[in-house]
């Protein structure tokens, strides 16, 4: 009997843990560099683990951008959508014309708006991971998708 109620509150612990997802956004770029205000994104200051390109001009040290390609790790994104530009939730290795029209719609505008630039190449790529490679390259032309993770 005893091992029965103990299975069944590990299993009732094991359930009701949450896990942290990752997922991509364009978020905005705040603080003013100094040591109490440094360059971050805003999801920064929302107590999410994170990742962002923000690549910075070689002689004044401040952002080259107002936003950066950033990666959120994070049990509940309902509150960072909110905050930032949410790219789709779809696998990395997607089909790009599997994500709902409306969707890609609303990235393809998501990625002009930031870069004031087309986003029609996204159309034209297979899967997902061309499409936050080329964000990413937009902002630094070594990015590399593979190397770009945040710790859980």
């Amino acid at each position: 009997m005893l091992r029965i109620v103990i299975a069944i509150i590990a299993l009732v612990l094991f359930a009701n843990q949450a896990f942290a997802d990752k997922r991509y956004y364009l978020c905005d770029i705040i603080g003013n560099g100094s040591e109490e205000n440094p360059f971050r994104v805003v999801v920064s200051d929302y107590g999410v683990s994170n990742v962002a390109v923000i690549p910075t001009h070689p002689a004044t040290g401040l952002p080259l951008y107002s936003w950066a390609l950033t990666k959120v790790s994070a049990r509940s994104h309902a509150n960072l959508r909110q905050i930032c530009q949410p790219l789709p939730d779809y696998p990395m290795d997607g089909k790009v014309n599997g994500i709902h029209n409306a969707t890609r719609a609303q990235m393809k505008a998501d990625i002009e708006a930031r870069t004031a630039k087309s986003a029609t190449w996204v159309d034209g790529t297979d899967g997902y991971r061309e499409v936050i490679r080329g964000i990413g390259r937009f902002l630094e032309p070594v990015f590399d998708e593979n190397n770009f993770d945040v710790v859980d």
